[in-house]
């Protein structure tokens, strides 16, 4: 443990903070409760290994610090990240909630992977979405969110066979979450949109033969995979109002998914009512 003075207090705590988050304690020697609390700090730094850094202020001898960051009472426990104060606790609080205070600001294994994919992901750079997902599934497997969105990614590279045993843990979860029943949706329509050698393919197929719901499904699942949402769309609406049993309603589930993944919410909140007025 770090002994902290006006000396080197921008060394130890603001530059430092800027690396791993640091844990400043203002403390004095006569203060019971700051005793108590000492042995947990230490021990809850030592246990995080490497995870914060924790520092120690003597309050009577460093006024100045203490007065700047408005320490009255001690002990008084202040978290910097990025240089900058974050979050306190004053007292001598429980293991368990000194526990919970710190899970609030630290990362988690596997939070630098799923910070990765994201930004990926947003820049539809699938294949570095995909590997910082892997990443972060082979740290914590139980990650549902992290493990549909691996599917996402693999499903936009082709990958299907990948991605159909990437989905096998979420299959259970499909009757209750809207969003993994919809992913399921997306895989099984980017499938069969591979199957298709184009757009022109796809249409010709919809103009030889106007009232062959699958036909024209076939296109929705192919202009679907492009994220041409609207246009994805339209046909499925053929399909809803013409046959709304066809292929077990799977038009009206097929557009129920786009309004899960369909980034423009303006397009989502139409094609609702549109849904809406040709099912009533």
């Amino acid at each position: 443990m770090i002994e902290v003075t006006q000396q080197n207090f921008e060394t130890e705590v603001l530059a430092a903070s800027q690396r791993v988050p640091v844990l400043v304690d203002f403390w004095a020697p006569w203060c019971g409760p700051c005793r108590a609390l000492t042995p947990v700090l230490e021990r809850l730094e030592h246990e995080l290994a490497g995870s914060v850094i924790l520092v120690k202020v003597n309050s009577d001898e460093n006024p100045e610090i203490a007065a700047a960051l408005g320490v009255r009472g001690i002990p008084n426990v202040i978290l910097f990240k990025d240089g900058k104060p974050v979050d306190r606790f004053v007292g001598a609080q429980p293991e368990s909630q000194i526990r919970a205070f710190l899970a609030r600001h630290l990362d988690k294994p596997g939070d630098a992977e799923l910070a990765r994919a994201r930004e990926a992901m947003q820049e539809k750079r699938y294949a570095t979405a995909a590997e910082a997902l892997g990443a972060a599934l082979a740290i914590n497997p139980a990650n549902q969110q992290a493990r549909a969105d691996y599917v996402l990614a693999l499903t936009r590279l082709h990958r299907f066979e990948q991605a159909r045993t990437a989905f096998e843990p979420l299959a259970g979860e499909a009757l209750a979450d809207r969003r993994i029943a919809a992913l399921e949706v997306l895989l099984g329509a980017t499938e069969a949109a591979a199957s298709v050698d184009g757009e022109a393919e796809a249409r010709a197929a919809v103009a030889e033969a106007p009232e062959d719901d699958a036909r024209r499904l076939t296109l929705a699942q192919w202009l679907m995979a492009q994220s041409r949402w609207a246009e994805a769309m339209d046909e499925l609406l053929v399909i809803v109002e013409r046959d709304r049993a066809f292929g077990d309603d799977i038009a009206r589930r097929t557009m129920l998914a786009i309004f899960e993944f369909c980034p423009d919410a303006a397009l989502v909140s139409t094609y609702r009512r549109r849904l809406s007025a040709s099912l009533y």
